[in-house]
């Protein structure tokens, strides 16, 4: 998925248009880009967690001539995702409110899920 088509996901999703889901997906990416760069980390229950970690200088191998070289430190950005997406993404333990969704696209989810895999833990469902 691309930056429009996700902009038109979110439209979709949310009832807003196209240039205001855009304009929304723009200041979450600022924000959580500045954060990072400010050296925070942001945490978002049930998705996951944005943190800035440092790479030591380290020496590597040139590949076509075997000899060393020196890899200067940096620092990476990085995300690991929250136990709901995981289990979302790895169709197991299906619950809409972790997810903060509605019981009509958690059960989409599980019955999307059931099909490709046959074979799904499934939690009580919770309405918002």
């Amino acid at each position: 998925m691309n930056k429009q088509e996700l902009v038109a996901a979110m439209a979709a999703e949310s009832g807003m248009t196209k240039a205001d889901s855009e304009k929304a997906l723009n200041a979450v990416v600022n924000a959580i880009s500045g954060a990072l760069k400010g050296g925070d980390s942001i945490q978002l229950i049930g998705f996951g967690t944005f943190k800035v970690s440092e790479r030591a200088a380290r020496t590597g191998i040139n590949p076509l001539t075997k000899k060393p070289l020196k890899i200067a430190a940096k620092k990476v950005a990085q995300f690991k995702a929250g136990k709901a997406l995981s289990e979302l993404v790895n169709c197991r333990n299906i619950d809409c409110y972790a997810l903060g969704g509605s019981y009509e696209s958690a059960d989409m989810v599980y019955k999307i899920c059931l099909a490709i895999t046959g074979n799904i833990k499934r939690k009580s469902l919770v309405t918002m």
